[in-house]
């Protein structure tokens, strides 16, 4: 008899391998058909606000905002070919870098944010409606967004499904959804193996191209646009892990990456940017770029 661990909840295949990440102390099952990973075993969804609470987080570091700037405007861009203006709800919003980018095109923009210490951080940086608590457990209404923003949230839901359901309920037919999670089938993963960044605290879940479309269809969304991103400062930090990853616990996760002085980071990031800016075309080409962004759409009635 096949263990229920053993089977994948995407597309039922049995046919799966144990995966043991260098980086902390977790087990994933890794399908062999979909190429999905599922983790068996974690600590943070009991962690709280240790991952958040020390002001020395990567978040807080001008480098940072910087950083989160650049990659923000990239994202709203992005959702302006499909949705020109409106009101949308970003779900984890981190440095509220996509809310104030998502603000200057004319948006007006809700948020929702688990983190006290960040949900106060935002609401002073950005002057939006930031409701604290979970997704799940807060009353938004039925259809009341034009668009959802989701970067890097879906790979720390358990159940995706039903996540992406609720999401549903709260956008407008014809209204558009928009996220990003690591690409479990990139390059990065597929050299690095268990060494992969991608095997990271609050990581349940790890999506490949097949097992993403398939999760937002069962949900009733259909997708639009499936492609892949290779952010620079993705490859930099892959490169390192791979060569050498730091050992974290749910304590450490917050903190576990140094501040970088801003002239020197950005500078740094722009030029290895440049240098890589061909590789990282050809990657994004093949659909094995590190970062996975989908655009799907709620139909009309």
């Amino acid at each position: 008899m096949t263990d229920k661990n053993e089977t994948c909840w995407i597309c039922g295949s049995s046919e799966s391998h144990t995966v043991l990440p260098k980086a902390y102390d977790s087990l994933y099952r890794r399908c062999r058909a979909c190429g999905h990973q599922w983790e068996l075993r974690s600590d943070y969804r009991d962690q709280g606000e240790l991952y958040y609470e020390d002001d020395s987080h990567l978040y807080f570091s001008p480098f940072a905002q910087w950083l989160s700037a650049s990659v923000a405007t990239q994202r709203i861009h992005a959702l302006k070919q499909h949705l020109k203006s409106g009101h949308v709800l970003e779900i984890g919003p981190g440095t509220g870098a996509v809310i104030l980018a998502a603000q200057r095109e004319g948006f007006t923009v809700t948020a929702v944010e688990g983190s006290k210490v960040f949900a106060s951080h935002l609401r002073s940086k950005t002057g939006a409606s930031i409701h604290q608590g979970l997704f799940e457990d807060l009353d938004l209404g039925k259809s009341a967004f034009d668009g959802v923003l989701s970067f890097h949230v879906l790979e720390h839901i358990m159940d995706p499904v039903v996540h992406l359901q609720r999401i549903l309920e709260v956008t407008k037919p014809g209204g558009y959804l928009m996220l990003a999670t690591p690409n479990a089938s990139s390059l990065d993963r597929r050299v690095c193996g268990t060494r992969w960044k991608g095997y990271s605290i609050g990581h349940v879940n790890l999506f490949s191209l097949t097992s993403i479309r398939h999760c937002l269809e069962r949900a009733g969304w259909k997708v639009v646009r499936i492609s892949t991103v290779e952010f620079a400062w993705e490859l930099l930090w892959s490169i390192k892990a791979g060569i050498k990853p730091k050992k974290t616990t749910p304590q450490t996760a917050g903190s576990n990456v140094k501040r970088i002085p801003l002239r020197l980071g950005s500078l740094a990031f722009t030029l290895f940017g440049a240098l890589t800016r061909p590789a990282r075309f050809v990657q994004e080409r093949l659909d094995g770029a590190n970062e996975i962004l989908v655009v799907a759409q709620r139909d009309k009635p």
